[in-house]
């Protein structure tokens, strides 16, 4: 009678359940062997969340250089540390980035120089900054509002997925990032403001995007320098 064969012998049954294993679980079950380790590398390294995984900056650039093509999902991006450890240039096949924008102006940088290396895979953008409070332009002026510019590929991006939240853009860009992104089906506008239109700009038209999340306010705020 030959050997009986368990679940976890099979590649496609560890792969399965590595999805639903935290990231220490997944690690653990990577030493047990070479195949095991195979099997369940990539979603060892698909998501890195930094609300739980702030050990990633302590990561090795070696290590980072043999595995970070294999990142899929980064969340919760505020730190200089945090953009400093994805800014290795294997890192670059994101599907997902989640940043939160701070008074930190390096890392604010250094975020987009990410941002610009994973321009070819990137479907999800989400920019976030702390909620500001105040209800007319000029008192978020006074307060600090996050003003942003965001210089997109010159080569149309795959973005399909976009949330602002308490950001301000102005609206020439806010329409070269729709412009250059074609396949964009959603859009969400939390707490942000577009500022500085000028009437004699062509106002540029999406064909594509099928869901629109924002309260009128935040789509349309009047430039308190023109009439």
């Amino acid at each position: 009678m030959g050997k009986q064969l368990c679940p976890l012998d099979l590649p496609e049954f560890r792969t399965g359940i590595a999805q639903y294993l935290d990231i220490k679980d997944c690690v653990a079950c990577m030493r047990v062997s070479k195949s095991w380790f195979k099997d369940l590398v990539r979603e060892a390294w698909h998501t890195v969340d930094f609300d739980y995984n702030e050990s990633f900056t302590q990561v090795p650039p070696d290590i980072i250089a043999k595995y970070g093509h294999l990142i899929r999902k980064t969340a919760n991006v505020f730190k200089l540390s945090h953009v400093s450890a994805l800014r290795h240039p294997t890192v670059d096949s994101h599907l997902e980035l989640e940043f939160h924008v701070t008074h930190d102006f390096t890392s604010r940088a250094m975020f987009f120089d990410v941002f610009r290396q994973n321009k070819t895979s990137l479907k999800s953008l989400e920019l976030s900054a702390h909620l500001i409070e105040a209800g007319v332009i000029h008192e978020k002026r006074r307060q600090g509002v996050f003003f942003i510019s965001i210089d997109m590929p010159v080569s149309c991006s795959k973005l399909t997925h976009l949330c602002f939240s308490s950001l301000c853009l102005t609206r020439a860009n806010f329409s070269d990032i729709l412009r250059y992104s074609p396949f964009l089906n959603s859009v969400s506008i939390e707490d942000s403001m577009l500022v500085w239109h000028d009437p004699s700009s062509k106002l540029f038209r999406h064909q594509g995007i099928k869901i629109i999340t924002a309260s009128l306010h935040q789509v349309w705020i009047p430039d308190d320098r023109l009439p």
